[in-house]
Formats: structure tokens, C-alpha cells, sequence
């Protein structure tokens, strides 16, 4: 049996998002390159966390996140796309 690697089964271009990205964006990220998660980066290409599709399922659900991250919400109602992944310092 051989044993695969994490470059087995990385991308070989890196896609990122950023604080604030919609959640709707964020799934379409997912959806066009391929992949179930995706770096959370800053201004200056630091990671600050990651977003996978179970934290988006986990929030449609309106499940809590087991790691303590919070989520963001706009305040108009009807906006739906405006939900964004916020990180949290612990």
C-alpha cells in the first residue's frame, strides 16, 4: 500500500479569500477551483485561518463552531450574501 502525501493532494496553485469575503463568494471559491477549503489571508498574504465547506454547512445549519470562531452577519435581513467568516483571537 502506498501512502499518499499532502502534495498528492494539494492544489498546485494557492486560492485564497479574505476577512469579509461572502459567504457566497467563498462557496463559489469551492465550487470553481475544486477544493473544500480555502487560507483566510490578510493585506499582506499572512494566513489568519481557513474556511472549509463544513464551516459553511455549519452556519447555514446555524450550528456553533466547535473551534470558536465567530461569523458575521449584515444587518439587512434580505442580504443574504453578506455573511463573511470573521477570525477571532483566542
Amino acid at each position: 500500500m502506498q501512502h499518499r502525501t499532502v502534495r498528492d493532494v494539494m492544489t498546485p496553485e494557492v486560492v485564497t479569500a479574505r476577512p469579509g469575503t461572502p459567504f457566497k463568494e467563498i462557496a463559489e471559491i469551492f465550487e470553481r477551483n475544486g477544493i473544500a477549503a480555502v487560507p483566510v489571508v490578510d493585506d499582506r498574504g499572512q494566513p489568519l485561518g481557513i474556511v472549509s465547506e463544513a464551516d459553511l454547512l455549519r452556519r447555514q445549519a446555524h450550528l456553533p463552531d466547535p473551534q470558536g470562531h465567530s461569523v458575521s452577519r449584515s444587518t439587512d435581513p434580505l442580504d443574504s450574501a453578506a455573511t463573511v467568516a470573521e477570525t477571532r483571537r483566542v
